[in-house]
């Protein structure tokens, strides 16, 4: 297997890439669908993981070898090393599916981990439900909870995205108002000045 390079629209556990990226790449955009993927590293079993190194191209023994050590009773374990890059490769049959559609449509997408993020300069509510099947249809539940569209400033992956800008969240200014060390303060003082 040589090298794998992820794609733009793949913005969580990619090296040079984090929140505030995937929140920069909607920026300018007026209408915004969010959600995120239920038990996201759970959710991705043992025989999915095993298709994907055989998709791969490794063999039977070294793709079974491979699936055993980076999940742990049946799914990838949340919080290990591995599980990022592993449940990024296996949703890569997701983001295709998804692309698709927001290709032929002017929609902007990008997944940080499981917080899917759709984005345009037009209203595109009459593609929501073709969305939530094509997840639905991948094995993937969403939650119904932190699933919305909405118009206008919307918070993405902590970020406040505007119309010409992103700023640090509410939740942000209030730890940076907050912190009493100099330590924190001082590290939420470059991440804020990082987003802007």
């Amino acid at each position: 297997m040589t090298r794998f390079e992820f794609q733009d629209y793949i913005q969580g556990g990619v090296k040079g890439k984090d929140n505030i990226s995937n929140a920069k790449i909607h920026q300018g955009n007026k209408y915004f669908f969010t959600t995120d993927l239920r038990n996201f590293f759970p959710s991705v079993k043992y025989n999915d993981v095993y298709k994907m190194f055989i998709s791969n191209g490794f063999s039977v023994d070294v793709s079974s070898l491979l699936t055993k050590l980076t999940t742990y009773k049946y799914s990838v374990p949340q919080g290990i090393p591995t599980s990022t890059y592993i449940t990024n490769l296996v949703a890569i049959l997701l983001d295709k599916e998804l692309i698709d559609i927001c290709k032929c449509n002017g929609i902007k997408y990008t997944r940080y981990v499981g917080d899917l993020t759709f984005s345009s300069k037009k209203d595109f509510r009459n593609l929501i439900t073709d969305i939530i099947n094509i997840i639905i249809s991948n094995h993937m539940k969403i939650s119904y909870r932190k699933t919305k569209y909405k118009i206008g400033p919307i918070e993405i992956t902590g970020i406040e995205v505007r119309n010409n800008l992103i700023k640090p969240s509410r939740e942000v200014k209030n730890k940076f108002e907050k912190a009493e060390d100099k330590i924190t303060k001082n590290s939420l003082r470059i991440y804020m000045e990082r987003i802007k």
